[in-house]
């Protein structure tokens, strides 16, 4: 199996720019669907801690 390389970015913005030139938008997609994914469990276990 190959292994994927990994970027690193120093802003957001850094990240935008270099996906925004990407051919293959599946995996920006999935990205970011990952990331509203972990936003949302932010947000409840936030909720959570914040009604005890």
């Amino acid at each position: 199996m190959m292994m994927k390389s990994v970027k690193k970015f120093k802003t957001f913005e850094k990240l935008k720019s270099h996906e925004r030139n990407t051919i293959d938008y599946s995996l920006s997609l999935e990205k970011h669907n990952a990331f509203e994914e972990f936003i949302k469990s932010v947000r409840i276990q936030w909720k959570i801690s914040k009604s005890k």
